[in-house]
């Protein structure tokens, strides 16, 4: 997944390929979210 030029891969492991990449996609999100979490940090 990309936003603003951020680039991130999530990776994510099931015996059933759809819910391996679901997990992938979420794990990529994630990631993506907490890029901008550490960048905008809320006191």
């Amino acid at each position: 997944l990309s936003q603003d030029g951020k680039v991130v891969n999530g990776q994510g492991a099931d015996t059933d390929i759809i819910v391996a990449s679901a997990k992938a996609y979420l794990n990529a999100l994630n990631k993506l979210h907490g890029k901008f979490e550490k960048l905008n940090p809320q006191l």
